[in-house]
């Protein structure tokens, strides 16, 4: 069976080898820095959404306080 890296002495194989794990450890890092950016984003999100929410209810509150003025006012 005919090696696969052609006439590759050992070293020239082992080379090879170190510089693949070089990458895969350079793509798990890659990846974990990625996730930790994810993570980071999708809580900047839901703060955004709770702050959007909290604003709703607070624009809900004012805008019931000046109906309610305007009823009594009208009254």
């Amino acid at each position: 069976m005919p090696c696969r890296h052609g006439n590759k002495s050992s070293l020239e194989i082992k080379f090879d080898i170190s510089k693949l794990e070089h990458d895969i450890q350079r793509l798990q890092a890659d990846l974990e820095f990625t996730h930790k950016q994810s993570m980071l984003i999708r809580k900047a999100i839901e703060e955004k959404e709770n702050s959007m929410r909290e604003l709703f209810l607070r624009l809900e509150r004012h805008e019931e306080a000046n109906s309610r003025a305007r009823r009594d006012t009208n009254e």
